[in-house]
């Protein structure tokens, strides 16, 4: 009797499965892995654009204003209330609830500044006066992302109103 060899033997097909699932656990791997950093960066990006928006904000009014209410001078608070000469836009109240930062311009409706992506754990207005010709203030920023909560950012910003 002839026996001829036209296909793998099973030790083969064995040996070769396994290269194969070695070779694609290894590819999954690199793959998630390039994912999980893409993931991690996409919320850190969108905690630094929502700190960046809230400062874009407080720069635009502030740039406008003429006296600040709350805090009164020589103290502290989680809002600022600010007036100006532009009609329509004061009195200008940032404040701080449900982990928000929100706006509301010349008495109307108030409005979340922040995301629901991004929590404030910190949002702090320090009022220093030591005369009457100008005052200045200390915003103290933190955001953390809720979907990622070891992604944080936090800034301190000063601003001199004369």
């Amino acid at each position: 009797m002839k026996f001829s060899k036209n296909g793998l033997t099973l030790i083969e097909v064995l040996i070769y499965s396994a290269l194969l699932a070695i070779f694609l656990i290894g590819s999954f791997l690199f793959i998630n892995s390039i994912l999980s950093v893409d993931k991690a960066s996409e919320e850190q990006n969108e905690a630094l654009a929502n700190q960046d928006f809230v400062e874009a904000k407080l720069n635009w009014l502030l740039g406008q204003t003429t006296n600040i209410n709350t805090p009164p001078a020589n103290a502290s608070s989680t809002e600022l209330k600010l007036d100006g000469s532009t009609i329509g836009i004061f009195p200008a109240v940032f404040s701080l609830a449900n982990n928000a930062i929100n706006l509301s311009l010349n008495n109307g409706s108030v409005i979340p500044v922040t995301n629901d992506r991004v929590k404030v754990t910190t949002f702090a207005i320090e009022h220093f006066s030591n005369n009457q010709s100008f005052s200045s203030i200390r915003i103290t920023l933190a955001l953390e992302s809720n979907i990622s909560p070891n992604i944080k950012t936090s800034s301190t910003i000063f601003y001199v109103i004369k």
